[in-house]
Formats: C-alpha cells, structure tokens, sequence
C-alpha cells in the first residue's frame, strides 16, 4: 500500500511498513499515518524557537494584506 501524507507536513514516508508482522511496533497503518500529521506541531514544540523560526512559512503563514518584511519581522521575533 502507498500513501500519501496531505498538508504541509514535511515527511519521508511514502508506503506503509510491516516489520514483524502486524502486532511490530513499526507497522506503519492507516491510523499511524493519520496520527503523524500532529507529529510536525510536537516537533516543533520540542526543538524550540530556532525550529519555529526556521520554518515560520508552516507555522506563521502570511496574512492578506501584510507584506513580506511583516512577516520576516513576525519570524524573528516569534519564541515558544
């Protein structure tokens, strides 16, 4: 089986797995693969401001009417 994560989620994986068979902790289903779409927010959340800052375009998207500089500004200074 393939799958393809939706979003902006930044991932590797392509096809589920099945090391071991299906009670292996690595099997990757449906349900892990849905799952890992919240695995970018906590990421984010461990590694901290520089993460965040380095990905800002994920996380603090541009607003309608705010210029570029705005958000270079919006990134520089955001923190967790």
């Amino acid at each position: 089986m393939t799958y393809a994560v939706p979003g902006p989620i930044r991932t590797n994986i392509i096809t589920s797995t099945s090391v071991g068979g299906v009670d292996s902790p690595f099997t990757r289903t449906r349900a892990v693969l849905d799952m890992m779409k919240g695995w970018e927010i906590m990421k984010a959340v461990t590694e901290g401001t520089e993460y965040l800052r380095e990905n800002s375009e994920a996380f603090l998207p541009l607003e309608p009417r705010e210029d570029f500089h705005s958000l270079s500004c919006k990134s520089k200074s955001c923190s967790i």
